[in-house]
């Protein structure tokens, strides 16, 4: 017989106790009305699952107890990514499904993007997908084991339009490929010691690019800004990846050059999204695309999750929140 105090810590975690007969439910129910009493006083939660747990640890919030939680990540088209619009705070950006939302005295309203949360989750099949057109062949019904000299992603001249959050974590996961990278952005500088060259320099740069990977936010100023003419400027059998918007790229030209079998892309968003059944993008050779998934992944709960936390404690510390797009 196990002892009663490894029973009490068993049921505190919400375990089955198959020892004395009890149903699970039973004890996870006893587990959620502890929790319910906990956040009434006011506890701070340090430790849990979820997000749930992470807005709780906000004292003095109005949150209605029990109610699951979402984050909402979409923003205006103006911004593109995940920035909120006026009128609505950091912690009401958090809300209940049931009941009022979180609201903190005395705070200054503003927007916030979930810079961090996307890096870890997104980046990687990102960068990948610069790799991944040049060694997939299709094989079915071959059956066979056949080597082939393919290009490596080594010692391509990549150029990376857009340098902001995504842009940088994509810079980081190609430096061990050791890649020739040229960085381009809205205006020229030197950004944690990578020199960025102004986006009124992308034509003059596109000719010498061999891989083209587009990361930048959606609006009116980024709207198709690879088009005919930029697509044209690009050496044969260039390849481009978007990871940013759909809308950054004139869908109608890059069907043209890719129906021609000049240029080869690798697409994670297109335009329009969701693609229908019917697009000719779908037919096109020399094209790899995934639907907008490169989130969709284990990593993106624990970031997100941190993300939640560390605003809360800044705003508990009366410290301005991280990655604000805004203020009102």
């Amino acid at each position: 017989m196990r002892s009663t105090g490894r029973k009490r810590a068993a049921i505190r975690r919400g375990t089955p106790l198959p020892w004395n007969g009890e149903h699970p439910a039973a004890c996870r129910v006893r587990s959620h009305r502890r929790t319910r009493r906990r956040a009434a006083a006011g506890a701070r939660w340090r430790r849990g699952p979820g997000l749930d747990h992470a807005v709780r640890a906000s004292a003095g919030g109005t949150r209605h107890r029990g109610a699951p939680v979402h984050v909402d990540r979409q923003g205006p088209a103006a911004t593109g990514r995940g920035a909120h619009p006026p009128g609505a705070g950091p912690v009401d950006r958090i809300r209940g499904r049931r009941g009022p939302p979180a609201t903190g005295a005395g705070l200054r309203q503003c927007g916030v993007r979930a810079r961090g949360v996307d890096g870890g989750a997104r980046d990687r099949p990102h960068a990948g997908l610069a790799a991944a057109p040049s060694r997939l062949r299709p094989r079915a019904g071959e059956r066979r084991w056949a080597s082939e000299f393919s290009d490596s992603l080594a010692d391509r001249r990549v150029l990376l339009l857009g340098f902001g959050g995504v842009g940088k974590a994509v810079a980081a996961r190609l430096a061990p490929f050791e890649v020739d990278l040229t960085v381009v952005a809205s205006r020229s500088r030197v950004e944690d010691g990578m020199p960025v060259h102004g986006v009124d320099e992308l034509l003059d740069l596109l000719p010498h690019a061999e891989i083209v990977i587009v990361t930048l936010p959606g609006g009116d100023a980024t709207r198709r800004i690879i088009d005919d003419s930029a697509l044209s400027a690009l050496p044969d059998g260039a390849l481009v990846v978007n990871v940013g918007r759909g809308e950054l790229i004139d869908t109608s030209a890059l069907v043209d050059h890719l129906r021609r079998g000049r240029i080869r892309a690798a697409l994670d968003v297109t335009d329009p999204e969701p693609l229908p059944a019917e697009h000719p993008l779908w037919e096109l050779p020399g094209l790899l695309i995934t639907p907008h998934v490169g989130g969709a992944s284990s990593a993106m709960r624990p970031r997100t999750v941190r993300l939640i936390r560390a605003q809360i404690e800044r705003m508990r510390a009366g410290e301005p929140p991280l990655n604000v797009v805004y203020e009102s």
